[in-house]
């Protein structure tokens, strides 16, 4: 028999413990018109959350930008709407009374762009009309260089997802023992899958740009590298123009970004479709940008432990004393990250935004995947660090000269021991960013910044390509960690002139496994990946000698860039050196021998102006003496 106390105890105490959110919220109406650039904007896709309850609805606008929704809420909770797929929201206090709570959304072409999010790509690998089991499958979204690999089931079928936004251009390349082959396709994001079927036989599209810096109304050469003895080529120009020559030679009217393309058939008929972003910039140069990530050689990929251990950074004690570094990058996100059992909080990274953006989070990913570098370098061999990422990109990777100029006032502000850069721009005569970066290294800061991934002689980028800046190239260990000697320059790192003393160092960047976004790990290949391993060692070198750092720069306070050189300088002699300056610089730091290098050099710095003074002083003294001698005696 059910004892009826004992039941309405029981319901009792529910009611009571129950959650007031629970308890007395209610189905609330929601509604907005959602614009774009003062315009409605229909079909528009609307998340709304009731950020107390973190209860959620979606939504689409109808032909007038309006939406509709519903969802629990009740007196002083906060309500945001945000339009997925771009980057723009608002938020309100919802107030009973008020029968709909209203809630509109503004947007403008900046803020609206869009932002990437996880995208499935699949399809069908065939040969002579017959599935191909066990190909392995590279798939990468063009415009940001991020890149997955996989490999096809017993049926053929490939599937994967890398992130992308509506419009950007997935290439899928596979190699299947002897046979190749690749194709491309664009992004559409009301498509839960993007099916990309492709054939393999003899024959694979591939180009390069013969001119690293193209600007407007200059001649821009296309060079053809596609294997398999093509017949026939179909050029894309990205601004309405082709070329069928195998060779073209094309000229743009504006500045931009265009996705150049590639179709070649062998005399088989077999056909073969490649892509690329070529930048264009004005007479004036371009805007800073990320570095498109290259398509990585080992799909396994490195860890951030292994590069560690051929930099030799895994010889070195750990120092407990301070060292604050900042990086200017796409923001970061708070998420974790395992690294061979070292479990990274990202977290622990202090994030910052340029004023124009909405938020310090990192939304293309690029950002994320560097902090991760100069986290589990600080996290084993510091106690006491600081890092700091300033966002100064969009949620596409982009920026403008005068943001990024901002970001870098905004990092010198923190007074940080290095600031690490992984963008950069094509140096134009009287850059602003070389500029800017020498102003840093004459405060006393350390700047670290990736070479670029072009490839070229004469590629380096700024603010790289400035004579205090330490410019860091890419290496490929070619699997072989503890043996620097097999090692091979990465095919797209960027190089100088013959007669130029660029890029400083060369550091692992190819295939490394990394965090991207929110959720995602990639393998990623990349000066951008190169240059935060060169600044986290060099944290570990100031923090190791400290005392002597701090003191240097007291007695040099006239000319603290003497004291940054002698950073450099302790960096370029530890290498281990390779091949020509112009590719590989002094070589490959080897961090270990980099510490004891510094010692020495600040010892120096510090013991030279005592010297100075005690023989000044002797001197005087030894004047004051005779002096006086020559007064007796007479």
């Amino acid at each position: 028999m059910v004892d009826v106390k004992k039941l309405m105890a029981v319901m009792f105490l529910l009611i009571l413990f129950v959650p007031h959110s629970f308890a007395i919220r209610q189905p609330v109406g929601v509604a907005g018109f959602v614009y774009l650039d003062d315009q409605p904007l229909p079909n528009a896709l609307i998340l709304i959350t009731n950020l107390n309850t973190s209860d959620t609805d979606t939504a689409t606008t109808n032909a007038e930008g309006l939406y509709v929704a519903s969802l629990y809420a009740d007196n002083g909770d906060t309500l945001r709407v945000v339009a997925i797929a771009m980057s723009g929201e608002n938020t309100t206090i919802v107030n009973l009374s008020r029968p709909t709570q209203w809630l509109n959304l503004s947007l403008t072409t900046t803020t609206s762009s869009l932002l990437r999010q996880p995208i499935g790509v699949a399809g069908i690998v065939l040969h002579n009309l017959s599935t191909v089991a066990g190909a392995t499958v590279y798939v990468t979204n063009v415009n940001t260089g991020e890149t997955s690999t996989t490999t096809t089931n017993t049926k053929g079928m490939y599937a994967t997802s890398v992130s992308g936004g509506n419009g950007d251009t997935i290439r899928v390349v596979v190699v299947s023992g002897d046979f190749v082959g690749s194709t491309i396709g664009d992004v559409n994001i009301s498509k839960p899958t993007q099916w990309l079927n492709i054939s393999v036989g003899g024959i694979l599209a591939d180009f390069r740009l013969e001119s690293p810096f193209p600007k407007v109304n200059e001649p821009v050469k296309f060079r053809d590298r596609s294997i398999g003895n093509p017949v026939s080529w179909l050029w894309s120009f990205g601004d309405g123009t082709s070329s069928t020559q195998q060779n073209p030679t094309h000229t743009y009217k504006k500045p931009g970004t265009y996705t150049v393309s590639l179709t070649v058939t062998n005399i088989a008929g077999e056909k073969s479709t490649t892509a690329s972003i070529v930048r264009v910039m004005g007479a004036e140069g371009g805007n800073p940008y990320i570095p498109t990530p290259k398509r990585p050689e080992y799909p396994r990929g490195y860890t951030i432990k292994q590069m560690c251990k051929l930099l030799r950074i895994d010889d070195i004690t750990p120092s407990s004393d301070k060292v604050t570094i900042v990086y200017i990058d796409t923001g970061c996100n708070d998420r974790t990250f395992n690294v061979e059992g070292h479990l990274l909080d990202l977290g622990k990274i202090q994030r910052y935004r340029i004023p124009t953006l909405h938020s310090a989070d990192d939304r293309y990913g690029h950002g994320t995947a560097v902090g991760s570098i100069l986290l589990y370098i600080l996290d084993a061999k510091v106690t006491n660090y600081r890092i700091i990422s300033i966002k100064a990109f969009n949620d596409r990777g982009e920026t403008s000269t005068e943001l990024f100029l901002k970001a870098m006032d905004m990092a010198k502000a923190f007074k940080p021991d290095i600031v690490s850069i992984s963008a950069g721009a094509y140096p134009v005569r009287n850059d602003p960013l070389v500029k800017k970066a020498e102003e840093l290294t004459e405060s006393g800061i350390v700047v670290v910044a990736s070479a670029g991934n072009v490839g070229q002689i004469g590629s380096i980028l700024s603010p790289a390509i400035a004579p205090d800046v330490i410019a860091v190239g890419a290496e490929d260990p070619r699997q072989t960690i503890d043996n620097l000697q097999d090692d091979v320059l990465c095919r797209w790192s960027s190089k100088g002139y013959p007669e130029q003393d660029k890029p400083d160092v060369v550091a692992p960047g190819e295939s490394i496994r990394l965090p991207w976004g929110k959720t995602e790990e990639h393998v990623l290949s990349g000066t951008s990946f190169s240059a935060p391993l060169v600044a986290g060692g060099i944290a570990i070198m100031i923090s190791k000698n400290r005392g002597l750092y701090d003191f240097a720069k007291t007695l040099y306070f006239w000319d603290k860039k003497i004291v940054v050189n002698a950073v450099k300088d302790a960096l370029k002699e530890s290498c281990y050196v390779k091949g020509k300056k112009n590719e590989w610089g002094a070589g490959i730091p080897i961090f270990s021998v980099a510490v004891e290098r510094l010692y020495w050099k600040l010892f120096l710095l510090v013991l030279l102006p005592i010297v100075v003074i005690i023989i000044a002083v002797s001197s005087i003294l030894i004047f004051i003496i005779f002096r006086r001698r020559r007064v007796w005696w007479t």
